[in-house]
């Protein structure tokens, strides 16, 4: 295949009609399950890439099912060698659920008058069905997994046609006209750029808020030791109105007997979400744990009777931490600094993974500032199968819920 970028102005815009109706003259394997596909080639490529992209994990999501959401696969070959894996989730999501969630400010205002202002076909399209290439459930590049020496620009043009495939293979079972490719963090945006030739749009979401920590930090003590005195000061004062009040904090050898508190307490979170997708089901945390015993810790917090918080963390394939799901009792959150006392946990859980970079993900960016976690700026590919909706699609991203991240230097000079 030809790599072949165009350029700007008319005639980039004919070069890039003519690029997305020619095709890439590579060879797909498209599946309705992770078990169709040939293990061995998919293995191939994905292992060593995110967890999220390993087959057990591609499974337990199939198993547990997630309302609404509907999964499909491809791998992407050049000749007799997979260049790619595609992880694909469809599911239906409607523009007008942001409007109460962003409710009470100036851009909630505009976003409506651009809601209102849009084509009736523009509200249609975003009131089906969303072709996401990635993981609803998790922040990060979990949908793609490109073959060790692939050319990125191949394969980027290899993954457009794909998706393309899934999505007109939908039709019978509902239009998805509105497709994303998600989530990129900080320049390695730039390597899908192929995809510009196939009217994807760059999208800046909320940034990642992201803790590096030396290798020589291997304890919570060694991470309080690094802070200067006043930050130093705040986190352990946390830890002290936590223990005061009778509650501590247990990690999790068997996660089977909690998942019914565990799921309850994540509730709470998930329904004060600003921007709510698929919520998980029921079973998923203990499912995880004993999918990835080794890469997986959860902690609650707890007083004699019940749990009133719970932190996942997994260490992912590249030897990095994420921040994973959440949950707390609003009620005792309001009193005392539960949710401050989980982002410890965080940084305690990780270090026992020995990991030293830990991805904090987005929203709830100040208190993470406080931990020494910066902002790293996260993007998406979008686009509509409709020209004149693709400008409807720049209209209503910026009016999203969007937290600026403050930042601040809590480490003592080294």
């Amino acid at each position: 295949m030809k790599d072949e970028h165009a350029g700007n102005g008319a005639a980039g815009a004919w070069q890039r009609h003519r690029i997305r109706h020619t095709p890439t003259g590579l060879q797909f394997a498209l599946a309705d399950s992770i078990g169709f596909l040939d293990a061995g080639r998919w293995d191939g490529i994905a292992r060593g890439q995110s967890l999220f992209l390993d087959r057990r994990y591609l499974s337990l999501l199939e198993s547990l099912g997630m309302d609404g959401v509907a999964h499909r696969y491809a791998l992407v070959y050049s000749g007799n060698e997979p260049v790619a894996c595609v992880a694909v989730q469809l599911f239906d999501w409607r523009a007008e659920s942001l409007l109460d969630k962003a409710a009470g400010d100036e851009d909630a205002d505009r976003f409506r008058m651009a809601l209102r202002q849009a084509q009736r076909h523009a509200l249609r399209g975003f009131g089906q069905r969303l072709l996401v290439c990635g993981n609803l459930v998790s922040s990060g590049l979990h949908g793609v997994g490109l073959a060790s020496g692939a050319d990125h620009s191949v394969a980027w043009a290899g993954i457009a046609e794909a998706l393309y495939r899934i999505r007109r293979g939908e039709k019978l079972s509902g239009e998805s006209d509105f497709l994303l490719v998600k989530d990129f963090k900080g320049a390695g945006v730039d390597a899908a750029a192929a995809l510009q030739n196939y009217s994807y749009r760059r999208v800046r979401t909320e940034p990642d808020m992201v803790l590096t920590l030396p290798p020589e930090c291997a304890s919570f003590d060694d991470y309080l030791a690094l802070l200067n005195t006043k930050y130093r000061g705040r986190q352990k004062r946390i830890r002290r109105q936590i223990e005061a009040a009778g509650l501590v904090v247990e990690t999790l050898d068997d996660v089977r007997p909690y998942d019914a508190h565990i799921h309850a307490l994540y509730s709470q979170v998930e329904q004060r979400a600003a921007v709510r997708t698929a919520a998980l089901p029921r079973g998923y945390f203990a499912a995880l744990a004993e999918c990835f015993p080794e890469q997986l810790r959860i902690s609650v917090l707890r007083d004699q009777q019940r749990l009133v918080g719970f932190i996942s963390t997994i260490r992912e394939n590249d030897g990095s931490a994420l921040a994973y799901y959440v949950g707390m009792d609003y009620g005792v959150n309001a009193e005392l600094p539960v949710y401050l006392r989980l982002l410890q946990q965080v940084v305690e859980d990780a270090l026992a993974l020995s990991c030293h970079r830990i991805s904090f993900g987005r929203t709830a960016t100040e208190p993470k500032a406080n931990l020494g976690a910066k902002p790293v700026d996260t993007w998406l590919w979008a686009r509509h199968r409709l020209p004149a909706v693709n400008w409807f699609v720049r209209q209503l991203f910026p009016y999203l819920p969007y937290e600026e991240a403050p930042e601040r230097s809590p480490f003592r000079e080294r």
